[in-house]
């Protein structure tokens, strides 16, 4: 009997062991197949990861060289409006002091009315400007001496000057027509010139802008 018992118990440690030696190898397995889990997770994550950064890389340069772009878009039309308010401004105070002068006005308004004449298109005889007072008043001499001229008495030709105008420059009415010469309108006609000025300077502006890029 006490044999049997022994046997017993030898036999409870052997199976004790060998479970103990199966769990162990069992949790073993078990930890690898759990870090390889967490080690695949992790792999994924930080390829995500990667991922997100160079997308959000990528929108980041999108975005600068929009703005870049903007910004240079910007510079070029504040640019523009710059030397076009400097070239006009320039232009309209050489042609304001102009249109101020007696001299001036009397030499191209007897060039207009020698134009007139010229092609036979002044039939009415009468030939109405319109000053500034300023300037009627100093042409006022001038009007008569030109009346007094040979070939425009016999034409029937008289200049009658008005003093309504209200800043530099005249208007004259002929055979129905109304011509204004101001600074606005002088500034007007040449606005292609003034444009394709500023766009040259723009032009040389950005091209040693980007010379030392390239």
């Amino acid at each position: 009997m006490a044999k049997t018992v022994e046997s017993f118990v030898q036999q409870l440690k052997t199976e004790g062991i060998e479970a103990g030696r199966r769990r162990a190898t069992e949790m073993v397995e078990e930890a690898r197949a759990e870090a390889s889990r967490l080690i695949e997770e992790a792999q994924a994550r930080a390829e995500a990861l990667v991922r997100d950064a160079e997308a959000e890389q990528a929108r980041i340069a999108t975005r600068t060289k929009s703005e870049l772009e903007l910004a240079a878009r910007d510079t070029v039309i504040k640019l523009r409006s710059t030397l076009e308010s400097a070239i006009t401004s320039a232009l309209a105070a050489g042609i304001e002091q102009r249109l101020e002068s007696p001299t001036f006005l009397q030499d191209v308004l007897r060039s207009i009315i020698d134009r007139y004449v010229e092609t036979d298109a002044l039939q009415e005889g009468t030939f109405t400007v319109d000053l500034p007072p300023q300037q009627r008043d100093a042409l006022v001499g001038w009007a008569i001496g030109t009346l007094a001229d040979r070939r425009y008495r016999e034409l029937g030709i008289s200049v009658n000057l008005q003093g309504h105008l209200q800043r530099a420059g005249f208007e004259y009415r002929v055979q129905g027509a109304n011509v204004e010469v101001t600074v606005d309108s002088v500034i007007e006609s040449i606005r292609p010139l003034i444009d394709a000025r500023v766009a040259e300077l723009i032009d040389v502006a950005t091209a040693d802008e980007k010379g030392p890029m390239s």
